[in-house]
């Protein structure tokens, strides 16, 4: 059985316009979603090894990692029979580790099977590819790409300071509890990931606005 963890690595390089972010897409016979660098950890292996392992093995990059600082995770319910069967059957969530890795201006990836195409794009288009991926494991993308604005850091407010995290305001249907990430993109457009009190996770962004 594998290890319920993964390690979900952020690959980001240089550009004219400003930090280009890389997102893979997956081979048709491997669910043909758009994803950043992850995969397993080993059962004897630490997650910053497989986080440099996997970058390795999908992209060619050989560099070391930074651990972005939170951990995250997907459950099994919407993923197909066939990934549920990888687990032990008490599985019933994937842990992720989130990580990132600087790649030199211009280089480019070297893909293995598993990939066919890939695309370097600003954070926003990144987001927007990751819509694309199953409900669950969407929310965790989203929640990764938020740490990932950590690398931007270019304003007199500090990336973490328009980070904001909050889980257990309600109770779910499930069983579990509502999770709410906002990150301010500006003084009236926030991005949002959540999970609801009915099960359902959503990425966006939100407007907000005050009545005088």
């Amino acid at each position: 059985m594998r290890r319920p963890e993964e390690a979900l690595i952020v690959v980001h390089r240089p550009a004219p316009e400003g930090r280009e972010f890389l997102v893979l897409e997956r081979a048709p016979d491997r669910q043909g979603y758009w994803h950043v660098v992850a995969g397993a950890l080993e059962w004897e292996e630490g997650a910053a090894a497989a986080a440099e392992r996997e970058l390795l093995e999908e992209t060619g990059l050989a560099a070391s990692v930074e651990d972005l600082g939170g951990d995250y995770a997907y459950r099994l319910d919407d993923e197909p029979p066939e990934v549920r069967a990888r687990f032990a059957p008490e599985v019933e969530e994937i842990k992720i580790h989130a990580f990132a890795a600087e790649a030199p201006a211009g280089w480019e990836p070297e893909l293995d099977e598993e990939h066919v195409g890939y695309r370097w794009c600003s954070v926003g288009d990144a987001v927007e590819l990751l819509e694309s991926l199953g409900p669950s494991r969407e929310l965790a993308m989203a929640y990764a790409s938020l740490a990932a604005f950590r690398l931007i850091d270019d304003d007199d407010e500090g990336v973490l300071d328009r980070f904001s995290f909050e889980t257990g305001h309600d109770g779910t249907q499930g069983g579990t509890t509502t999770i709410d990430a906002d990150f301010k993109l500006s003084e009236k457009f926030f991005l949002r990931a959540e999970r609801d009190r009915y099960d359902a996770t959503n990425l966006g962004v939100v407007y907000r606005f005050r009545f005088k």
